[in-house]
């Protein structure tokens, strides 16, 4: 009995340490994986600090984009799960969220591009070949 007793709280520690180390790796990859990422551009101090406030705005934008997104499927399930499917609506509303997107990350990118040196430009564009290819 004391054995079993023993085995339940060995596995109960393994389990709490394991669900503290997985926050531990979330915190420190979203703090650390803009930097990672655009290490290879050798960023000096004042565009490093240019491009993470650029990232930090775009996360807010982009949080903005996740909750007009989750509006805006909602109307999709309406239109999927009504007598008649309104394709023209369908489309508008889809047509919506996409251009959401694309209007926030070409806001990001353009103002990258203004704190990137020509040479930076060049080896940020590679980068995005490789990112968008995966």
């Amino acid at each position: 009995m004391k054995i079993l007793k023993v085995l339940i709280v060995l596995c109960s520690l393994s389990l709490l340490s394991s669900s503290f180390a997985d926050d531990d790796y979330e915190e420190h990859y979203e703090k650390n994986h803009i930097y990672r990422s655009l290490k290879y551009l050798d960023l000096k101090k004042e565009q490093n600090t240019k491009i993470r406030d650029i990232l930090i705005e775009y996360k807010k934008d982009y949080q903005k984009y996740l909750d007009l997104l989750y509006s805006k499927r909602l109307n999709l399930q309406k239109i999927m799960q009504s007598e008649t499917f309104d394709k023209e609506k369908y489309i508008k509303i889809s047509n919506e969220i996409n251009m959401y997107f694309i209007e926030i990350e070409a806001d990001k990118f353009n103002k990258i591009h203004g704190v990137l040196t020509p040479k930076q430009r060049v080896k940020f564009s590679y980068f995005l070949g490789e990112k968008h290819s995966d």
